[in-house]
């Protein structure tokens, strides 16, 4: 995820300085966040592994719903469409459920 945010900011790029910057940080703290939670996720595994009998299943399926709450979250954040207005100008509108 992390590289596919990076060529997101590569592709997003409009020449404009002030748009671009503002993207770049935002795209910058999105990357931030997914190392965060792999980081998260990498040590949970961790301690399950060193931690748990190898006949408990119960402590990988607790680090499995919480990778799908992280993956569900992701979703939500991204849960939206790109609304160009007459005047050539870009927005994103959150979609509605």
């Amino acid at each position: 995820m992390v590289d596919d945010l990076g060529l997101v900011n590569i592709d997003a790029a409009t020449g404009d300085e002030g748009v671009d910057l503002k993207l770049t940080a935002d795209i910058n703290a999105l990357i931030l966040r997914a190392q965060v939670e792999k980081d998260e996720i990498t040590r949970m595994i961790n301690h399950v592994y060193k931690d748990a009998r190898h006949t408990d299943a119960r402590g990988l399926n607790e680090v499995r719903a919480h990778r799908q709450d992280k993956i569900v979250a992701w979703q939500r954040d991204f849960d939206f469409k790109l609304f160009v207005d007459p005047g050539g100008r870009a927005r994103i509108v959150p979609t509605t459920r």
